[in-house]
Order: C-alpha cells, then sequence, then structure tokens
C-alpha cells in the first residue's frame, strides 16, 4: 500500500509539473500574441487612423444624405428617364435607316414605347443616340436606386412617409421611373418591370384607401399614385398582355372616379 501510495504521488507531482508547465506556455503565448496585437493596433492607428475616421464620416454623411431625401427625387429620376426615351425615339423616327415595325415582332431592335423600329445598329447617329439612352437610362436608375437604399437606411422614415396620402403622393414616380428604365432590357426588364407593375399596383390600393379613411378629395399629386399606373400598364404589355390590360382597366377606372 505504501509502494501504490508513493508511486501515486510521483505521478500526481509529474502531472502538476506537466500542467504547471502546458499552463506557463500557454500564458506566454498568449502574451506574445497581445503584443503583437497592440503593436499592430498602434501601427494601424498611427498609419490609418485618419483615413478611416475621414471614411466614417463620409459614410455617416451619406447615410444622413440618403435617409433626408425626399420621394419627390422620383420626379427627376423620371424625367431623366424620359429625355433619354424621347431623344432616341425622335432619333428613330427620323434616320432613314429606322423602319416601324411591331412591338412583339422579331424585328424590333428596343422594344419600348412611343414606338418600336428596326434600325441598322451600325449607323453612327444610332449609335450616339442609343448611347445617350443609355446615359439616361444609367442616372435615372442610380437616382431611384437612392429610395431601395433610403428604405434600408431609414425603414421608419420610409413608413412613415407612406402612412400618409400627402407625403406618399410621390412615390409611384419611382415605379415609373423603373418602368421606364428597364422596359425591354430582356429577363432583367421583364423581372423588374413586373415587379414595379406589382409595387405600383398595391401602392395604388394602398393610396385610395388612405384617401377614403382620411376622407380627402381628388387632387393632382394623386396622378402618381393613381392613373399612372396606366405608365406600369403599357410597359407590362410588353411582356404580359393580359396583365397589361388589367393594369389599363384599373387606370381607367381610377381616371373616370376622378
Amino acid at each position: 500500500m505504501k509502494k501504490r501510495a508513493r508511486m501515486l504521488e510521483k505521478e500526481r507531482s509529474r502531472l502538476i509539473k506537466q500542467w504547471r508547465a502546458e499552463a506557463f506556455a500557454e500564458e506566454r503565448s498568449t502574451q506574445q500574441h497581445s503584443r503583437w496585437y497592440h503593436r499592430f493596433s498602434r501601427y494601424q492607428k498611427e498609419q490609418f487612423g485618419e483615413w478611416v475616421s475621414q471614411l466614417f464620416r463620409f459614410f455617416i454623411w451619406l447615410e444622413s444624405f440618403v435617409a433626408n431625401l425626399p420621394l419627390t427625387i422620383g420626379a427627376i429620376a423620371l424625367a431623366v428617364a424620359n429625355l433619354g426615351v424621347d431623344w432616341f425615339k425622335f432619333a428613330e423616327e427620323n434616320m432613314d435607316s429606322c423602319e416601324p415595325v411591331h412591338f412583339h415582332s422579331s424585328q424590333c431592335t428596343f422594344p419600348e414605347f412611343p414606338g418600336c423600329f428596326y434600325c441598322d445598329t451600325s449607323a453612327r447617329m444610332y449609335k450616339v443616340a442609343l448611347n445617350f439612352h443609355f446615359a439616361c437610362s444609367i442616372i435615372a436608375g442610380v437616382i431611384a436606386s437612392t429610395f431601395i437604399a433610403k428604405l434600408i437606411l431609414a425603414r421608419r422614415v420610409v413608413f412613415d412617409e407612406l402612412s400618409s396620402p400627402t407625403t406618399a403622393t410621390p412615390a409611384g414616380l419611382l415605379c415609373m421611373t423603373l418602368n421606364v428604365v428597364f422596359a425591354g432590357r430582356g429577363l432583367i426588364g421583364q423581372v423588374v418591370v413586373s415587379l414595379a407593375g406589382f409595387i405600383h399596383l398595391c401602392l395604388a390600393i394602398w393610396f385610395i384607401y388612405m384617401a377614403l379613411a382620411y376622407r380627402i378629395m381628388p387632387e393632382p399629386s394623386w396622378f402618381p399614385n393613381t392613373v399612372s399606373i396606366g405608365l406600369s400598364a403599357v410597359k407590362i404589355w410588353l411582356y404580359y398582355p393580359m396583365a397589361g390590360h388589367f393594369l389599363m382597366a384599373v387606370c381607367t377606372t381610377c381616371f373616370c372616379c376622378y
């Protein structure tokens, strides 16, 4: 029994020494890592501290700017998008290398209202008009995307604006802009135009409900959320004729109710 006790004591002493050695090695490793981390942190603050702080202040300013953008920013985006469309269609109508064709024809170079044409895409003036159209669409798309950024950064502000008929009146302009920018852009355009048309329909129903709840008489400022759904109708008609006719009926009904 004594021999066994001595063996257990030796084993205990050996394990204690091993544990102490492992603990000391781990503590030393932690201290070295901490010293390296602090040295790197000090170096980072010295080298990039001012740049990081300026970048942080810029993002704070950008967030504040986007959160305070009014919904009427959609009017600017819509005007820029229509500018590109009008000049592009004007160029197509006046160029000898373009001939009018049906919207759903395979010869339709760019299916977009107010007309569709079969054009010689290698013509210089056609390229200039098309690039100008793309530039306007990009600018309008960037402006319209600020509403999505505002919805992400300041959801409560957006919901508060949409909860009143007075502040929600320009909301439909953003859907109209998306329709003008993405119509005729292949599969992506089909998805965006369909989604924008659905959102516009939901917005029109919600706006009419609020108008009835607040007992407000019709005003010209109601146009973006109600009658302008006709723009979504003609754009969706390019992809889904029946859905386009349905939205046209909604637009006509709203117009008659005014």
